[in-house]
């Protein structure tokens, strides 16, 4: 009985931890400025499973005027955008997550 209650509490313990943002150092955004044409800025998205989830992350931001480029990996959770500096990234997040995904 005492192995089973150390392994529940194990269980919660590694769910706590593995879903709390704030101590995912990743879970920041961080902004680089690029040559001059543009700035490169990194989001932390979670949800993405696949391919799919990239295209429609890429599509959707694609069609945004002051977007340059994106790239998503799925497999980190970063979605990369380079973009010029009058981008709204609060707009970019709400557009993410208005596609079902989440982010920190």
């Amino acid at each position: 009985m005492k192995k089973y209650i150390f392994l529940i509490l194990a269980v919660v313990m590694l769910a706590f931890y593995a879903c709390d943002g704030d101590n995912n150092p990743a879970a920041e955004q961080s902004t680089v400025q690029d040559d001059g044409s543009g700035v490169q800025t990194e989001l932390t998205v979670w949800g993405m499973t696949c391919s799919s989830c990239v295209a429609r992350i890429t599509n959707e931001l694609s069609e945004m005027d002051e977007i340059i480029s994106v790239s998503a990996d799925f497999r980190a959770d970063t979605v990369l955008i380079e973009h010029y500096p009058e981008l709204d990234i609060d707009l970019v997040e709400s557009v993410i997550t208005s596609l079902g995904f989440n982010m920190p």
